[in-house]
């Protein structure tokens, strides 16, 4: 089946791939080909998949919306990044500023725009995570 994650930055993902995991604001989501027509909203986390010659990738996504329709999944995320160029220093630094931001009880403290940031930099270091347990080290970057 076809993988299409779009941004509109352009394409980030655009591959024939045997199996694909995102987290949908249901729940997991595990899907091979052929799988039923489904639409749904992913929350901000990752989205793994499986190459047809049995390489995983790993990608943070900003959310977005999932579609699978005629053996072809397609994601469109406001951002999405492959694992292997995510700088895990600045992931790092984004947690800890969102974090300090968190913990400040001052008025001019937007909660959900902290909240969402430190989402967004846990989505980022948990892909990093995932590609260094099944790699074994990081591709690029870093």
């Amino acid at each position: 089946m076809r993988l299409l994650i779009l941004t509109p930055e352009g394409v980030v993902v655009d591959e024939e791939v045997t199996f694909v995991s995102a987290m949908g604001e249901e729940g997991s989501l595990g899907i091979m080909p052929r799988h039923a027509p489904l639409v749904t909203t992913l929350k901000v986390d990752v989205i793994e998949f499986v190459k047809e010659n049995s390489d995983r990738e790993v990608v943070a996504a900003i959310g977005g919306i999932l579609e699978v329709k005629d053996n072809k999944v397609t994601v469109l995320s406001d951002a999405a990044e492959l694992a292997v160029d995510i700088d895990e220093l600045r992931a790092k630094e984004a947690e800890k500023r969102a974090r300090a931001r968190l913990t400040m009880k001052t008025e001019e403290v937007d909660v959900k725009r902290a909240e969402a940031a430190l989402a967004r930099a846990l989505a980022r270091l948990k892909a990093i995570e995932l590609l260094n347990r099944r790699s074994g080290s990081r591709k690029r970057g870093a």
